[in-house]
């Protein structure tokens, strides 16, 4: 079994509707995770991602992931920013 990363930014733009137990034909952009990928989502969940997909790849490839779907899992990721005033003259913690 291959667990395959959709992401949203391409599926939202052409992706077609699957469900569990449909047969799929995913092609594959590469088979490890980005440095970017493992530092927003953690090592741990990236380890089990073998094959992220792209709709529209940017050069040919041969490389697909096929079958039945078994499972889905959807990631959501919420960002928070957080700001607190800055006075002039006052050192504050990571600023010298």
């Amino acid at each position: 079994m291959t667990r395959v990363w959709l992401d949203s930014t391409e599926w939202d733009c052409c992706g077609d509707p699957f469900t569990l137990s449909d047969e799929v034909d995913f092609v594959v952009h590469r088979r490890t995770p980005s440095d970017e990928f493992v530092r927003d989502l953690g090592a741990e969940l990236a380890a089990t991602v073998g094959a992220f997909e792209r709709r529209h790849p940017q050069a040919t490839t041969n490389d697909r992931v096929q079958g039945r779907v078994t499972v889905i899992q959807i990631v959501l990721q919420d960002t928070v920013t957080r700001s607190s005033p800055v006075v002039p003259g006052t050192v504050h913690r990571g600023m010298t």
